[in-house]
């Protein structure tokens, strides 16, 4: 479906970026049943290239019942909420961890270099989440967020 924002480009591109969307969207929905397989950052992804190929795909993601809040929050504004965070971070220690607990080569060099990779991932995974910028609690945080507000100084 052609619409204003995506008429300007190429139709290979556009089927492309469709295909993308879907294999991403299906890795996302993976994550819904198997633990540790993210669903948010291949909804991210395929939300990216349904905003270049598809209208209805985007819409329907955007305003999903489950996945939704989080692609617009993320969409929108850039941010993750509080709520979110601890869960992700939470996820990611658990999982990290017992990956790390369960790697046992008989070389204990190619042991140490495996969880240290897992380790290396889970921290710039964790890292990346604490640096984004955090959902304010309140529909009055947004607004003060919005519109800076200018106080005079009474000397």
């Amino acid at each position: 479906m052609k619409t204003p924002k995506t008429a300007s480009i190429p139709p290979i591109q556009r089927s492309v970026s469709l295909c993308l969307g879907l294999i991403f969207l299906t890795m996302g929905l993976i994550g819904v049943v198997v633990p540790g397989w993210p669903t948010t950052v291949f909804t991210i992804i395929a939300l990216y290239f349904f905003k270049r190929s598809s209208a209805r795909l985007e819409n329907w993601l955007l305003n999903h019942k489950i996945l939704g809040p989080t692609l617009r929050d993320w969409d929108q504004n850039k941010w993750i909420s509080k709520r979110v965070k601890i869960i992700s971070c939470s996820c990611i220690l658990v999982f990290c961890s017992f990956a790390c607990l369960t790697v046992n080569k008989p070389d204990p060099v190619r042991t140490w270099v495996i969880r240290g990779a897992i380790l290396a991932g889970g921290i710039t995974g964790i890292g990346y989440i604490l640096t984004r910028r955090t959902k304010p609690e309140t529909v009055l945080a947004v607004i003060l967020m919005e519109e800076p507000i200018e106080a005079e100084i009474v000397a």
